[in-house]
């Protein structure tokens, strides 16, 4: 998903969970590729579906310099329940962050690195070239980040039903 971080009306966005609003609110558009029509305006809305099992999430700092070093507020868990409006056929799910890629300069020149959670420990690791470090502080975690990872986190009995899927597959090829 492509979120912008500058609303219509110009304002930044502070939080993951507004980017969602933003991107879900009526958009005004208007149409002048006909010279007959004159500017005809339609209203566009966008209503989410489904959401897959990994879900990135492109921050667009694209634009002014102020917006490279943005704070925005990230949550490592995202309840989709609360943040999905007006959908169809959509079941909440809890989503847990796994993974960001920072930018560190501007729209013209820059780095990008990663910071991958372990699946093991729960600790946070930054991957930046050949270095590579274990423990990170939270501004590691604040601002500049460019791309988000998040998976779909299961229930206990959902868990059961994904492995006994899995082994049921297994069993028919032997």
């Amino acid at each position: 998903m492509d979120f912008p971080l500058i609303t219509i009306d110009g304002n930044l966005i502070s939080s993951l969970e507004e980017c969602f609003e933003n991107y879900q609110k009526p958009k005004k558009i208007i149409d002048d590729s006909c010279p007959n029509c004159k500017n005809i305006e339609m209203i566009a809305k966008y209503i989410i579906l489904e959401i897959p099992p990994v879900l990135i999430i492109n921050l667009k700092r694209v634009g002014e310099q102020s917006i490279y070093n943005h704070y925005i507020k990230i949550p490592h868990q995202l309840d989709m329940g609360k943040v999905i409006k007006n959908s169809i056929n959509f079941s909440p799910s809890i989503y847990e962050l796994r993974g960001f890629i920072k930018h560190k300069g501007d729209e013209y020149f820059g780095h990008n690195y990663s910071v991958l959670k372990n699946m093991f420990d729960g600790g946070w690791c930054v991957y930046n070239d050949n270095y590579i470090c274990r423990c990170i502080n939270e501004s590691e975690k604040s601002n500049d980040i460019v791309f988000l990872c998040y998976i779909k986190t299961l229930s206990q009995s959902q868990n059961i039903n994904y492995v006994e899927h899995i082994v049921d597959k297994l069993n028919k090829k032997i």
